[in-house]
């Protein structure tokens, strides 16, 4: 479950998901199907934009969300999202029970797969 699709939203939701800090690499590593030049990017422009932080080590960068920024536990919110929904799912599972239980089930299909319904 993705709330934009861009490079920027899997950059945040990792930066989100963790309280350490990130070089360039180390996210390129975790998000392969970007560019390391497209990952170098958004971060240059959210360290601008004030939404992460940067610091200098050695000849490279480490970047972390800024927990501080006005937008920062919407961020948080907004990566944490599907694990939340699926924890939800899981806890009502209990009523579900019985046939009216699982036509709700079968709607909510894609989320209970945890693929959001996304088919290969």
């Amino acid at each position: 479950m993705t709330v934009t699709p861009t490079v920027d939203g899997d950059v945040l939701a990792v930066l989100a998901g963790h309280d350490g800090i990130f070089t360039t690499g180390r996210l390129h590593r975790l998000l392969a199907r970007h560019s390391q030049e497209g990952i170098r990017k958004v971060l240059r422009r959210l360290t601008k934009q004030g939404v992460v932080e940067s610091d200098r080590v050695g000849n490279a960068f480490a970047y972390r969300l800024n927990r501080d920024h006005l937008a920062a536990e919407y961020i948080i919110g907004l990566a944490r999202m599907q694990k939340t929904l699926l924890e939800t799912h899981r806890r009502s599972a209990g009523v579900l029970a019985g046939p009216a239980g699982l036509r709700r089930g079968l709607r909510l299909g894609g989320t209970w797969r945890d693929d959001g319904g996304q088919r290969p």
